[in-house]
């Protein structure tokens, strides 16, 4: 569903509903339907979602709540969150899927239910973190402003890598044969197309 909701400052914004659960391999889509919204928002003259502090604060109690009911291929950190919620010009908003309730950041006035937003979850981890790389691509080619946060996203999220890199090489072990193993083993093993 989308609906039209005002910002504190009175300002209308884009509030995208998404169901549960959403097929995995959907991350792109889930991202680029965010993209196109912002688009349309921007073409009907629509101002901008402004997130409160609790808003964003639910995210981050949120996702890691529906990690423990359903899988996640990827799993954002705080500031990944903190990030993607704060400065995505569309809310990104949901019906509630599962029996699990949010604790902390409970009636807020703009979410419509306590209960955890499977889709929701869904598109801001294996949307648009997950797939951040791909939605960049689009922005650059189509030159669209205001999505400058996913460069400065992978760009904290390369330097993250580098760290984790450096520490696995610290980790490498050799064996009788002159291999050298890594200290990370894969986690989930991803079955699909």
């Amino acid at each position: 569903d989308v609906k039209i909701k005002k910002n504190d400052d009175g300002t209308d914004f884009v509030d995208l509903l998404f169901a549960g659960p959403i097929r995995a391999a959907g991350g792109t889509a889930q991202a680029m339907s965010v993209l196109i919204a912002d688009v349309v928002r921007r073409e009907l003259k629509i101002g901008k979602y402004i997130p409160t502090e609790a808003e964003i604060s639910r995210f981050d109690e949120e996702i890691p709540l529906y990690k423990q009911e359903q899988h996640l291929q990827y799993m954002p950190t705080s500031k990944e969150i903190d990030l993607i919620v704060r400065n995505c010009p569309i809310m990104i908003d949901g019906e509630g899927t599962e029996r699990a309730e949010i604790s902390g950041y409970r009636d807020l006035p703009r979410i419509e239910t306590n209960q955890v937003r499977g889709g929701a979850c869904l598109v801001i981890a294996e949307g648009m973190c997950q797939k951040a790389l791909k939605l960049k691509k689009h922005v650059d080619s189509l030159k669209i402003g205001g999505w400058e946060f996913i460069a400065d996203f992978l760009k904290s999220k390369e330097s993250v890598q580098e760290t984790k890199d450096r520490d696995d090489d610290e980790e490498e072990e050799e064996d009788e044969g002159g291999v050298k193993a890594k200290g990370t083993y894969l986690n989930d093993l991803v079955a699909g197309r």
